[in-house]
């Protein structure tokens, strides 16, 4: 199964920030970090797009439509990232389908912030992001 996300970013007091979604202590440890990105699994059928647009709003509730939606990609193994900018602050909510908050918290991390103490296999996609002229 393959899964993707977007990475969410916003300009701030001349800044880029990214949205880190934190994770509760037994997944920082299994993860080696502390912040997440929305992103999950396609279902059956549903297009890398639609799955990290869906995925995006059921794990931060911030609608992205498709023209919003960065036309670059990076996949690593079964994981294509996007990125895309919001003006929204999520809310976390639990999950649709299985009823469980994913996130306890989140905070808009400068690019530093975010690679120091994402989860280790999402660094690559954070290494990316912040080598592109947003």
């Amino acid at each position: 199964m393959s899964g993707s996300g977007i990475i969410l970013y916003t300009k701030r007091l001349g800044k880029i920030q990214y949205l880190g979604l934190e994770v509760d202590k037994k997944f920082r440890k299994k993860h080696k970090g502390k912040w997440d990105l929305p992103k999950g699994t396609a279902e059956p059928g549903e297009s890398s797009l639609d799955c990290a647009i869906r995925e995006t709003y059921e794990e931060t509730n911030i609608s992205i439509t498709p023209d919003q939606v960065s036309n670059e990609y990076l996949v690593i193994g079964k994981l294509t990232m996007y990125f895309a900018e919001t003006d929204q602050n999520p809310v976390l909510k639990p999950n649709p389908t299985s009823g469980i908050i994913e996130h306890i918290n989140y905070q808009w991390l400068e690019g530093s912030d975010m690679y120091k103490d994402c989860f280790i296999w999402l660094k690559p996609f954070i290494k990316w992001i912040r080598n592109k002229q947003l």
